[in-house]
């Protein structure tokens, strides 16, 4: 598991809103609690704004679209029985149709939320480092995992700053694009940093990156999490260098 994005949990609070009024509004038409038909009616509405605020920034995302057309049946499904003169017959068929997917709900919610997940991960984390760590985490191969991160670091500073893979890697790498004065990435700031930089991305390499390659170092999940996160970090730093770069020579 990498390290929690904390948009993840607005996203689960907003689903658990969602089947929590859905079982509520099951077992209000099961018991035929609704004094008037218009309270079955106004039970149903709130169920179906609970859920269009839910899937409301999801709905063209292929990954989500089966779950989301599944729903959206329901509640289409719902709203055809409680449109006009409503019976008794109607609300039983409503509870039976929200029992139905109740039964289902944990298929559904184990496939929401992972898809969920791994959107709020990748706000913070580039898309090509978590889809080579992510089998990693999930196989439990955190070494292979921090090896991983850091081997797309290396190749994220070359394409950066412009050098071939063949010529600059490891620390020359480093020294090539954090270097005091002579870096091709510079920041814009005390020259202590510039040299903090420096020793902050080799001192990575050197504690973190090396061990992995030529030993078992057996990370636990959470500590291969972090160092990934750090990647992550790391990445971004010279995201944005280079891109301070190129536009101070346009």
């Amino acid at each position: 598991m990498l390290i929690f994005d904390f948009y993840g949990y607005g996203d689960l609070a907003e689903y658990a809103d969602f089947v929590k009024h859905l079982v509520w509004f099951r077992m209000y038409c099961t018991g035929r609690f609704g004094n008037e038909t218009k309270d079955y009616v106004k039970g149903f509405v709130e169920l179906k704004a609970l859920w269009e605020g839910l899937v409301q920034s999801y709905r063209e995302d292929p990954s989500l679209r089966h779950l989301v057309a599944e729903v959206d049946q329901l509640i289409h499904s719902i709203d055809k029985l409680l449109r006009g003169r409503i019976t008794d017959d109607d609300i039983g068929k409503v509870a039976k149709l929200l029992f139905r997917f109740e039964q289902a709900e944990e298929r559904f919610r184990e496939e929401y939320t992972e898809h969920k997940a791994d959107r709020a991960v990748l706000r913070d984390y580039p898309e090509d480092l978590f889809r080579l760590v992510q089998p990693l985490f999930y196989n439990g191969k955190y070494d292979l995992a921090v090896l991983a991160a850091f081997r797309y670091l290396e190749g994220h500073i070359q394409k950066e700053v412009g050098v071939s893979p063949h010529d600059y890697f490891g620390e020359n790498l480093i020294n090539y694009a954090f270097s005091p004065q002579t870096g091709a990435l510079q920041i814009a700031g005390h020259p202590n940093e510039q040299v903090g930089l420096r020793n902050f991305m080799s001192g990575a390499y050197a504690f973190f990156r090396n061990p992995s390659a030529h030993r078992a170092v057996k990370y636990d999940a959470f500590s291969a999490a972090a160092v990934v996160a750090m990647v992550a970090m790391m990445a971004k730093i010279v995201t944005q260098l280079a891109a301070r770069d190129t536009t101070k020579s346009e």
